[in-house]
């Protein structure tokens, strides 16, 4: 069996700990399109994002397993993919981070640290500009869209805001437009 590692989205040391972990296995680490394509004939799994050329060059895959959640670009190449080739993704890998982020990006902008920053490099020390500017997110409103793993996780951080969470899940059918009907999120 042989094994493509395609990403460094594990670090550009897991080919080798992995070899180390499974000494029989036949792991290549393969981190450009180029290596990717001289080992992709003959390999039955590969690690990674792999494009169109790879999945129509990897006559042998088996197993196609993404480090993200997203396997759009995959599919969407879907005519190159053999039956037989299963394709797994790590659906839970980016939500602490993703979640972080927009949390982050909500104190941004509610803070204006965009134009702070800008001030602050220009030395321009105006605080008076900054009266009544600023939002300040406890007792705010926010609606979810989506309360899978990471929309919980954004709710849970912002609970420490203090703010009002509000959730809207198309997968349960509740409607993107009904805002009036949108759960309250009540979870510890």
């Amino acid at each position: 069996m042989k094994i493509i590692i395609g990403s460094d989205h594990l670090g550009i040391n897991f080919p080798e700990k992995l070899q180390d972990m499974f000494p029989d296995a036949n792991i290549v680490k393969a981190f450009t399109e180029e290596e990717q394509l001289k080992h992709i004939k003959n390999s039955t799994v590969y690690f990674g994002f792999p494009s169109k050329e790879i999945i129509s060059k990897g006559e042998n895959l088996e197993w196609i397993a993404c480090p993200g959640t997203g396997i759009d670009k995959i599919i969407n190449n879907s005519k190159e993919l053999r039956r037989k080739t299963i394709i797994t993704n790590a659906p839970l890998a980016h939500v602490t981070p993703m979640a972080e982020h927009v949390v982050g990006s909500m104190v941004g902008l509610a803070h204006s640290f965009s134009k702070l920053f800008e001030d602050q490099n220009n030395r321009k020390w105006d605080v008076e500009q900054w009266n009544s500017k600023i939002v300040e997110l406890k007792g705010s409103n926010v609606c979810i869209y989506g309360y899978g793993e990471l929309g919980k996780s954004i709710a849970k951080k912002l609970k420490a805001f203090e703010m009002n969470i509000y959730a809207i899940d198309p997968i349960t059918g509740t409607s993107k437009l009904a805002i009036t009907k949108a759960l309250v999120i009540q979870e510890n």
